[in-house]
């Protein structure tokens, strides 16, 4: 009920709009790059729901090609600005090496949410698939490597909602990257596997240890 009724406030369309403006007298940039972020967030919100009437209508009604264009200017503009990289001329890898926690609360963010987005919309709209498939031969070098980093970056769990099992996306925080080999072995080699829960008790209890172990580590890169 509630789904139904939020997206009758066609959010998608609102979101459209926002993709189209430019910052002028009214807006400052970071007001339309919150804009944007609430709106993505709040339509991943409605797709929750699973109601497939009205995740395809929310997917009839999204400008995919604005959306694109927006997640690559985001990571072209994180590069330029933030990092005052070529995006042209750097490799993926490159970035993530540099990536810090604080970067996920730039310009990026809103580049994850349009991201999520459009993997959520991905399971039953193919133009959206076809946005996140892996590039084709002689594509833009910087869309190729947009879409190649937002999807090394961004990670998933299933959830159950009102009985049904849901894939949640999200964005992997840099420090996840510095959890060193040798304690994750250290882990699937001594877990406790009598039973899923003692699995999971387990790993809750070693989660502040391996917080502060990638902390550690990070301040070294």
């Amino acid at each position: 009920k509630n789904q139904n009724a939020l997206s009758q406030a066609k959010i998608e369309g609102m979101l459209n709009n926002i993709l189209e403006m430019k910052s002028g007298n009214t807006f400052t940039k970071t007001s339309l790059n919150d804009l944007t972020s609430m709106a993505s967030k709040l339509l991943i919100g409605i797709m929750e729901g699973n109601d497939k009437g009205v995740n395809a209508r929310i997917s009839s009604n999204l400008d995919f090609t604005l959306i694109k264009s927006r997640i690559v200017t985001t990571y072209a503009n994180f590069l330029e600005d933030v990092l005052e990289l070529a995006p042209a001329e750097t490799e993926v890898e490159t970035v993530m090496n540099l990536l810090k926690s604080d970067h996920l609360e730039s310009v990026l963010e809103e580049g994850f949410d349009l991201y999520i987005l459009i993997k959520t919309l991905s399971k039953q709209n193919e133009e959206a698939l076809a946005i996140i498939s892996e590039p084709e031969k002689g594509q833009d070098v910087v869309v190729s490597r947009a879409f190649e980093f937002f999807r090394k970056n961004t990670s998933s769990i299933e959830v159950v909602i009102e009985t049904k099992v849901e894939t949640v996306y999200f964005p992997l925080h840099p420090m996840c990257f510095y959890l060193p080999r040798e304690t994750r072995q250290e882990f699937h080699l001594n877990v406790n596997r009598e039973s899923p829960s003692t699995k999971i008790e387990e790993f809750l209890r070693e989660i502040p240890i391996m917080i502060n172990e990638m902390e550690y580590m990070s301040n070294f890169m």
